[in-house]
């Protein structure tokens, strides 16, 4: 399965990232182009792909 997150960057965005990845579901995300990634780990953005809108 893929999934899109817009804003996956933010509180509950990262936190569906996480879960969705746990469960082995392929996770695309957008970000704006100053956004922080402190809610994401670095092991959870090794596994996203990520996209600047």
């Amino acid at each position: 399965m893929k999934v899109l997150i817009t804003g996956i960057t933010g509180f509950a965005g990262s936190h569906l990232a996480e879960l969705l990845l746990e469960e082995k579901v392929q996770v695309f995300g957008t970000v704006r182009p100053r956004s922080r990634m402190d809610n994401l780990s670095p092991a959870v953005q090794a596994r996203l792909d990520m996209r600047e809108c």
